[in-house]
């Protein structure tokens, strides 16, 4: 949004390296009229105390700047903070007594959920309580738990240049590039990879994974597997894309069986702006992503997935329309999408009320 000529402030934690105002410029270095100021609220954490914490640190930037209605606020947290501050409350720290929040009304909140529940699956006591998912699945998911409207805006990345080489060569193996967390499905991506003779590449985040249990799990299945499982675990961005450009295909297993929705799944837009198709099971926001038998395959259990890549023609695959389809998914769409929906909540359109 800053580029196309907005200013933005961005809360975010303290070891950011882009802290501070930055003027907007293209690529020749000229300025594109836009000023993004990302600012800090406190460190690193993870759970509601640390959200709270961070609210008192903005609260007051947030309420001065834009508590008359003078601009939007996208709040991308877990628990929806910034509701306290539209309405009003009482809030208590621990070890600080109660702090008295004025209320105001006139904030205007979009609130984006990136999971399956946020704000501890409770409804926003306010007039327009504004939620909005990252995948037509998730905002339909959201909607029933929620019982109102939830409207989405696709998730996005920074599409990369195609790369001189191309289509990209591969190196025969499957990719999975997920959290390592139970409801991620990976010991089903390693087994149906396995079961059908591919050697598998298990990398992901797992340092913030409650369940170290299901880590080792995944570990020693790959130990076990005769060599055709191999656990990369965390990598970095540079690792990540070598990884993608040098795979096979990328292989992913979220698990309805946890009741968890994938709410969008960045993986299969990285993968495809590669030219690699999706081997998946059907949940959430991959079901805007994949398009069976043209940027992938999909399917409804671990056993028909597994039975869909043993009879699979790779050649049905065409590298071109992949990363086509992909570049629909990139910052500057999602970008577009979150200024249109600011510029219909700033106008009060009766549209943007729900």
């Amino acid at each position: 949004m800053a580029k196309l000529g907005h200013e933005v402030t961005i809360i975010t934690t303290n070891d950011s390296p882009k802290l501070g105002i930055h003027e907007v410029v293209d690529e020749q270095g000229k300025s594109l009229g836009g000023v993004l100021d990302v600012k800090t609220a406190g460190p690193t954490g993870w759970g509601i105390n640390h959200e709270r914490d961070m609210y008192t640190n903005y609260r007051e930037f947030m309420e001065v700047n834009y508590g008359s209605g003078q601009g939007v606020v996208f709040d991308h947290s877990w628990f929806g903070y910034p509701y306290l501050s539209q309405k009003g409350a009482r809030e208590y720290l621990v070890g600080d007594g109660a702090i008295e929040i004025k209320p105001h009304p006139e904030l205007k909140i979009v609130h984006v959920v990136h999971g399956t529940t946020g704000l501890g699956g409770v409804k926003p006591q306010v007039m327009w309580p504004r939620l909005v998912g990252v995948s037509t699945r998730q905002a339909a998911y959201l909607s029933a738990q929620f019982g109102f409207p939830v409207r989405h805006i696709h998730n996005g990345i920074d599409i990369p240049p195609k790369p001189e080489q191309w289509p990209l060569t591969d190196e025969g193996y499957l990719l999975s590039l997920n959290r390592i967390s139970r409801e991620k499905g990976i010991m089903s991506a390693i087994d149906i990879a396995v079961a059908n003779g591919y050697h598998i590449k298990v990398a992901g985040d797992y340092s913030w994974v409650a369940n170290q249990d299901y880590v080792y799990e995944v570990m020693t299945r790959c130990e076990e597997s005769g060599g055709l499982a191999e656990f990369v675990g965390n990598v970095d961005n540079e690792t990540k894309w070598n990884l993608i450009r040098h795979c096979k295909a990328m292989i992913a297993c979220p698990d309805i069986r946890q009741n968890y929705v994938e709410a969008f799944g960045l993986y299969a837009v990285e993968a495809g702006v590669m030219g690699k198709p999706l081997i998946a099971l059907l949940n959430g926001g991959l079901y805007d992503i994949i398009q069976d038998n043209v940027n992938g395959i999909m399917a409804d259990n671990p056993e028909q997935l597994k039975q869909r890549l043993a009879l699979l023609d790779w050649n049905q695959f065409n590298p071109d329309t992949i990363r086509t389809m992909a570049e629909r998914f990139s910052v500057a769409n999602m970008g577009m999408a979150y200024l249109k929906m600011a510029e219909g909540v700033m106008n009060g359109a009766p549209e943007y009320r729900w």
